[in-house]
């Protein structure tokens, strides 16, 4: 089973995701989170009550943010109880609150880098520690933004939040 974290506005491109990789072969199963598509699909239906169209072997679960351990816990365990094991997560996480610095509360800040870096550290550890336990290991997609390393004005917090995802992906890779 392949995980897809979704948080916020980014959900339709990680549905997209998610259906692409079933319908080209990569994976066989797609399970993607998320908070844009909660109104639209009950827990435990398939994808394609979603996006409206066929999506084989798939799964929704929803859940509000990551930012939480148990929350990162209870997405690879509903994806190994469901599918019997993870084969990789896709952490497609994005908020951003657009305004300068001296503008932006400690709340605001808090809000972005949890979601944005936090729940993809979150995520990846909980699959790791599933990788680590099931043969044949597993992969992780950490989607960053050219945020990551071209700063833009107003947007500190998303702009420090990705970058720290760019570095994380590359620690968790030595």
């Amino acid at each position: 089973a392949t995980t897809v974290d979704s948080q916020c506005g980014s959900s339709q491109q990680a549905t997209n995701m998610a259906t692409s990789l079933v319908a080209a072969g990569v994976v066989d199963v797609a399970v993607a989170c998320g908070v844009e598509l909660m109104s639209r699909v009950p827990m435990g239906s398939s994808l394609s009550e979603g996006v409206g169209k066929a999506v084989p072997k798939s799964y929704f679960s929803r859940y509000e943010w990551t930012t939480q351990f148990e929350g990162a816990e209870r997405i690879v365990d509903e994806t190994v109880r469901v599918f019997g094991r993870l084969d990789a997560l896709i952490n497609n996480a994005a908020v951003l609150v657009p305004k300068a610095v001296p503008e932006l509360s400690e709340e605001e800040w808090d809000l972005v880098l949890g979601v944005n870096l936090k729940g993809v550290y979150l995520c990846s550890k909980q699959a790791i520690l599933c990788f680590r336990r099931q043969t044949g290991g597993g992969a992780i997609v950490n989607m960053a933004s050219v945020n990551s390393f071209y700063a833009e004005g107003g947007i500190a917090a998303y702009c420090a939040a990705k970058g720290g995802v760019q570095q994380l992906t590359r620690a968790m890779a030595i």
